[in-house]
């Protein structure tokens, strides 16, 4: 209760603001609403789609029969893990989390396994870290690579690290292993009960795009909120506090303010390194 209280002036805040400078929340509106259409939209939409379609043929129990042994011993997770960190990998966010909340929804994976999963399957697609953001906004193709590797490898020791933590916190007696074999049986099983491929398109595509529309709302959002910062000196405040250890990497003013943006919004973070 307290928290809702506290946080209502700062609603309030922000709505005079908007009234205040108008002409600037809706430039930055628009700026967020282009980059979600031109850049995110296009690189997720079709990736996102192909994962749920996967999801509805069951193809996900045979992934996680055949993985289930190294995800364990890695995450300390079930075998899905590995199919929605591939997903993820292909697709970017929020394709972790939407189908680990889509495969807990089902009954397929614990509360506690959902929770491990998320963890490191958060993670950017290769589209949006080689082709929006290193060609689109860097114009440096190269560095696709680079970014990649380092995303995805600290995303990996995540989960590596907090499934040791989780193994010792919570010690679990060995699941019941899933033989190929059964895992097959449940494949055809749910393959035969499936609806018909156009209803499983429309599905896909729907979950998708509203999926994809709370991310342009969010995107849009706090491009508006971070141009208040900037106009009402906030933001001068962040940089300077961050300052200290700006120096220490080599990081100028314009780097320190971008950086802090991205801590905001990751996007409009990369779009606004891009323009350094």
């Amino acid at each position: 209760m307290m928290k809702k209280v506290a946080i209502i002036p700062i609603i309030l805040a922000l709505a005079v603001m908007m009234l205040i400078y108008p002409q600037k929340c809706l430039d930055s509106a628009r700026y967020g609403l282009e980059l979600w259409l031109t850049a995110v939209l296009p690189s997720l939409l079709p990736f996102m789609a192909a994962s749920f379609l996967l999801l509805d043929t069951g193809v996900v129990r045979l992934i996680a029969a055949l993985f289930t042994p190294l995800t364990r011993r890695l995450f300390y997770a079930p075998g899905e893990a590995a199919y929605v960190l591939a997903a993820a990998a292909v697709s970017g966010y929020p394709v972790g989390a939407r189908l680990t909340a889509e495969l807990y929804a089902r009954g397929e994976i614990s509360e506690p396994d959902a929770q491990r999963i998320v963890r490191f399957t958060s993670v950017t697609g290769p589209v949006f870290l080689t082709g929006a953001v290193s060609t689109g906004m860097l114009g440096l193709p190269a560095a696709g690579a680079y970014l990649a590797a380092a995303h995805y490898l600290s995303a990996i020791l995540t989960g590596v690290i907090m499934g040791l933590i989780d193994r010792r916190r919570h010690p679990a007696p060995p699941a019941k292993r899933c033989t190929l074999k059964d895992a097959w049986a449940r494949f055809k099983a749910d393959a035969a009960t499936c609806p018909p491929i156009g209803i499983m398109l429309s599905s896909s595509v729907e979950k998708s795009l509203w999926a994809l529309l709370k991310i342009g709302g969010f995107i849009i959002l706090f491009a508006v909120l971070l141009e208040l910062l900037n106009v009402t000196g906030v933001m001068d405040a962040l940089v300077w506090l961050y300052s200290p250890f700006a120096s220490l990497a080599g990081l100028n003013n314009a780097a320190a303010q971008a950086f802090v943006a991205g801590g905001v919004e990751m996007t409009t973070g990369c779009a606004r390194v891009a323009a350094l």
